[in-house]
C-alpha cells in the first residue's frame, strides 16, 4: 500500500513540473485564425515570432502593445512564414509589409497594416530592445477588416488673407498613422502657417474652443508626426495663415491627408 502511494505522489510531482515549465522567448507560438491575441513576455535582447493564419480577405492591422519598458524600446516586423531570422533579417527572410511604426512620440504601441487574402500566412516578430535588460510584457492584437481600403489619401486646398482660419473634415475609413502635410504657394520665408488637429465637432480651432479636443500630434509648418486613428473616426485639421506683415496678398496652400502604415 505504501510503495503505491510513493508512486502516485511521485507521478503528481511529475506531472506538475512538465505543466508549469516556461516556453524560451525566442521560440514559436500557437498559430493564430483571422482575429486574435497573442500576450507573451521576453526578456531584454529576446526575439519571438507569432504565426498568423490568414481566414478571410481584408486589411490587417497587426498592432503591438507593451508594458514593463519604454518608448521606443520595442520592434515588430512582418515576414513571410519561411523567415527563420527577422532581427537582424535572415538570409531566407522577405519582408511582408513595413516593420512596426510608432504612432507617437513617447507612444507604447506599434502597428502594421497589410492586405491580405484567405489563405495566406505570415510571422510577426517581437523583439525586445530594452537597455539597461527589461523584461517587457506585451500583447500582439491581429484584426482583419474586410471592408477597409489599404490606405487613404486626401488633399485639400484653400486661400487665406493674413488672419485668417480655415478647417477641413477628415474622416476616417481605415485604422492607422494619420499624417497631415502642409503646403503653401507665394508668401515669404518669414510668414507663418499654423496647422492644429482636432476633434470633429470643434467650433474654434483659434484660440482653441472650450468644447474642442486638440490631439498632440507635433506640428510645425509642414505637417507633423502620425497620429493613431480607427475608421468611422472624424477629425477636424485647422489651417491659419500669419503674414510677416500688414497688406501682404492672400496665400493658397494645399493640406495633404494620409493614412496607412507608417510616417512618411
Amino acid at each position: 500500500m505504501l510503495w503505491r502511494l510513493g508512486l502516485l505522489v511521485g507521478l503528481l510531482a511529475l506531472a506538475v513540473a512538465c505543466g508549469s515549465g516556461s516556453r524560451s522567448p525566442s521560440s514559436p507560438t500557437p498559430s493564430s485564425s483571422g482575429d486574435d491575441t497573442f500576450t507573451g513576455t521576453l526578456s531584454s535582447g529576446a526575439t519571438r515570432f507569432h504565426t498568423i493564419n490568414v481566414r478571410k480577405d481584408g486589411t490587417m492591422n497587426v498592432t503591438l502593445t507593451w508594458t514593463g519598458g519604454g518608448a521606443q524600446d520595442m520592434l515588430l516586423k512582418l515576414t513571410d512564414t519561411s523567415c527563420d531570422q527577422a532581427i537582424p533579417s535572415g538570409p531566407n527572410c522577405t519582408d511582408s509589409g513595413a516593420g512596426g511604426c510608432y504612432y507617437l512620440y513617447g507612444s507604447l504601441e506599434q502597428l502594421v497594416t497589410k492586405s491580405v487574402r484567405a489563405g495566406e500566412a505570415y510571422r510577426a516578430w517581437v523583439y525586445n530592445g530594452t537597455y539597461p535588460g527589461a523584461t517587457v510584457a506585451y500583447n500582439l492584437t491581429v484584426s482583419i477588416d474586410p471592408d477597409a481600403p489599404a490606405a487613404q489619401n486626401d488633399a485639400f486646398t484653400g486661400t487665406l488673407s493674413s488672419g485668417g482660419s480655415a478647417f477641413h473634415t477628415i474622416n476616417v475609413t481605415l485604422k492607422g498613422v494619420m499624417n497631415l502635410n502642409l503646403t503653401r504657394a507665394g508668401g515669404t520665408p518669414y510668414d507663418k502657417m499654423d496647422l492644429q488637429l482636432t476633434d470633429g465637432s470643434c467650433d474654434q480651432g483659434w484660440p482653441l474652443g472650450q468644447r474642442c479636443t486638440s490631439f498632440p500630434f507635433v506640428a510645425d509648418t509642414r505637417g507633423g508626426a502620425g497620429w493613431l486613428v480607427a475608421r468611422g473616426q472624424t477629425y477636424r485639421a485647422w489651417v491659419r495663415y500669419r503674414a510677416f506683415a500688414d497688406g501682404y496678398p492672400p496665400i493658397n496652400y494645399t493640406l495633404t491627408v494620409s493614412i496607412g502604415n507608417c510616417r512618411p
